[in-house]
Formats: C-alpha cells, sequence, structure tokens
C-alpha cells in the first residue's frame, strides 16, 4: 500500500506537476484577483486539495503514503508558482494572503486524504 515503484513513483509526481501546471494556468487566467473571493478561497482550497489527491492516487494505481502526499503537495505548489508567473512574471508575489491561505489550506486537505 505504500511503496511505489520506480515507474508509478514517476507517473504520480509526472501528474501532479502536470495538473498543478494546468490549474495553475487556469487559476491565472480565469481568477486574476481575489478581491471578489475572498473568504471563499478557503472552500476552494478545500475542493483542490481533494481533487489533487484524488487524482495523484488515480495516478499511483491507489497507492498512499509519503510519496504520494508529497507528490501532491508538490502539483499544489506548482499551481501556484505557475499562476504568479501568468499574474506577475514573478514566482513569488509580495502581500498575497488569500493565495498563500489556498495553498495551505490546499495542502493539508490533499496530505491527510492520502494518509
Amino acid at each position: 500500500m505504500y511503496t511505489l515503484n520506480p515507474l508509478s513513483f514517476l507517473r504520480v509526481y509526472g501528474v501532479a506537476i502536470g495538473i498543478g501546471a494546468a490549474v495553475g494556468l487556469l487559476w491565472g487566467f480565469l481568477l486574476p484577483s481575489f478581491g471578489l473571493l475572498g473568504f471563499f478561497m478557503i472552500f476552494i482550497g478545500m475542493g483542490a486539495g481533494y481533487g489533487m489527491a484524488n487524482v495523484v492516487e488515480l495516478a499511483g494505481g491507489r497507492k498512499r503514503g509519503p510519496l504520494v502526499q508529497g507528490a501532491a503537495v508538490t502539483g499544489i505548489i506548482v499551481a501556484y508558482l505557475v499562476r504568479n508567473v501568468v499574474l506577475t512574471g514573478s514566482p513569488l508575489v509580495v502581500n498575497d494572503v488569500w493565495g498563500l491561505i489556498f495553498v495551505g489550506i490546499a495542502a493539508v486537505v490533499a496530505w491527510n486524504r492520502l494518509r
């Protein structure tokens, strides 16, 4: 249940990074400003974490454990960095409180889903 062979490891991380990049692009183009969403980013982060966990779990053949958890969190961080590059041209943005709250909640939900 907790061991991945090298092919599954690459597949899990490849899917996580690919989905993270795609979600980051959509996030940057469709939801450029958080002024309208604010508090609802908490719930959107929960959904994003749950979705990323499910996709990564399917890619790994329903395996769970620290490697799969790390892949899901990596995908969420990639989504945040891609979104920042799309919006500002820089991977890190100053005073992006709601974006960081989104990433933190999504990462915690994904991590706990894959325990």
